[in-house]
């Protein structure tokens, strides 16, 4: 009879099957418990929680956990390139909407350095350019996104603005009449829609609904 069972006031038979403690299932247990974890690389859980903290707005908090990631050596060079390129830009968007231009500009011009694609960051770049009625330099970055998006309308409606402002009509005319080729493709595409054949098959007039949303959206920021 052993020293536990006196105390308990319990007597175990032989047979009775030994309970095992949780230590001796712990590393048993542990890879199941923790297996998602593992698989998970670090910098990706940092990045997502930061990501989700920008996305609700807390943008201290964002900033400091995407600062965390940068200033780590070893998980940030771990990061793929495109990847650090989206962090770049995601703190250059934070600080722009905290009103740190300045401090954006920086960040901007140093994601354009992890990616072949720096459409977001020449545009976000010409849109603080705008910002400082810096037109030359709005200018720049706005035919840098053509580049990318030769048939982007956002753009080219930006560009034919600052061309007009800057009295350069005859460049101006050129890119609006992209703009007017751009909304011929959509109209026709629209038409096709609307044409009594697919009437019937498709919610044509949501089509129509949601190219003259996107339209005066697009012309409302700009005007704007």
């Amino acid at each position: 009879m052993s020293i536990g069972e006196l105390q308990s006031g319990r007597i175990r038979s032989d047979d009775e099957p030994q309970l095992v403690t949780w230590r001796v299932l712990e590393g048993i247990t542990e890879p199941f418990q923790s297996g998602t974890d593992s698989v998970v690389p670090v910098w990706k859980q940092m990045k997502a929680s930061a990501d989700q903290k920008a996305a609700d707005q807390a943008l201290q908090q964002a900033l400091h956990e995407y600062g965390q990631l940068i200033r780590h050596p070893y998980l940030f060079g771990e990061v793929p390139s495109q990847e650090k390129y989206d962090v770049f830009l995601s703190m250059a968007k934070l600080l722009m909407a905290m009103g740190f231009h300045q401090r954006a500009e920086v960040l901007l011009y140093e994601a354009m350095s992890y990616t072949k694609d720096a459409y977001e960051a020449h545009l976000q770049l010409g849109l603080l350019s705008l910002d400082r009625e810096d037109l030359d330099k709005a200018k720049v970055h706005f035919k840098n996104c053509l580049y990318y998006q030769e048939s982007d309308v956002f753009i080219l409606t930006y560009l034919s603005m600052v061309l007009l402002a800057e009295g350069k009509t005859h460049e101006a005319k050129f890119f609006l009449g992209r703009i007017v080729s751009a909304l011929q493709s959509k109209l026709q595409r629209l038409s096709f829609l609307l044409s009594e054949a697919e009437l019937k098959a498709t919610t044509a007039p949501m089509e129509f609904h949601k190219l003259s949303v996107w339209f005066e959206d697009t012309l409302t920021k700009v005007f704007y």
